[in-house]
């Protein structure tokens, strides 16, 4: 499956997420780019939310949920994510109407009450960032990552989590396809940081996780993006196989990165 063309045609009959949560009360906008908004949901969580008709489009929203289903298979620590429903409640007045936000299904990250964010991967030491800073590492190299953000819970001794994955892949906001993923899909991505203190276990284990994992699984990976985002099959097909054909390098590269954490 490391032909383009054997992709082809793939996710014919997948079936595609919906949302299953109506988001109700606003309670801020960020200053981003994405123009997420945090707002509470019918399940009793609170969520910041990122809608299609952000300046950063719906091709943003698809990495984000595609970067989330990935983690799963490797057990990387990112924000838990979920559909949600943006009705006409909330989206023809302010503060959203101002956004230009029609109804429809949005990305929503479950929000971490207590925090601090950071631009930098560290506090290795503290409650098993020894063992979540490698995956998380693994995870930028495989997905192209690009402008760093993590959040550091404050009420679970710093451990760190990975959030706003919208930029990953080629930029995020621009619309990939084949023919863009052609020209990275060899390229290494690695994050500039020391692995001082990383656990050399959990970089052997990323490895071995992506470097198993099966065109089947990525299929399913890139299908958990819904209808209503209207990404043409074709192009998350490619996405599925550019992550198939990086997988192994990036392992090399993670174990590699063992051996540099057993030295240390």
């Amino acid at each position: 499956m490391e032909d383009l063309d054997r992709w082809s045609g793939v996710l014919a009959g997948f079936s595609r997420p919906t949302a299953d949560l109506d988001v109700w009360t606003v309670w801020q906008v960020a200053e981003s780019g994405s123009q997420a908004f945090l707002a509470d949901a019918d399940d009793g969580n609170r969520y910041w939310v990122k809608h299609r008709d952000s300046p950063h489009g719906s091709y943003s929203l698809a990495v984000e949920r595609i970067v989330a289903a990935v983690a799963t298979v490797v057990d990387a620590p990112m924000r838990p994510i979920a559909l949600v429903n943006v009705p006409e409640e909330l989206w023809s007045v302010e503060p959203l109407k101002m956004l230009g936000i029609r109804e429809g299904v949005a990305h929503a990250s479950a929000n971490l009450a207590r925090n601090i964010e950071g631009e930098v991967l560290e506090h290795i030491p503290m409650d098993g960032n020894s063992g979540r800073a490698p995956r998380l590492m693994a995870m930028w190299d495989w997905f192209f990552g690009e402008d760093e953000q993590w959040l550091y819970a404050l009420d679970e001794h710093n451990q760190v989590w990975s959030f706003d994955h919208g930029l990953w892949v080629i930029g995020g906001a621009e619309r990939w396809d084949a023919g863009s993923l052609l020209h990275t899909v060899d390229l290494p991505s690695p994050l500039d940081r020391p692995v001082r203190g990383m656990d050399p276990r959990a970089f052997l284990d990323v490895a071995q996780r992506i470097e198993q994992i099966d065109p089947v699984t990525l299929q399913h990976c890139v299908a958990d993006v819904p209808v209503e985002w209207e990404i043409p099959n074709e192009d998350l097909e490619a996405l599925g196989w550019w992550l198939y054909v990086r997988r192994r390098k990036v392992a090399d590269r993670m174990r590699a990165r063992a051996a540099e954490a057993s030295r240390r």
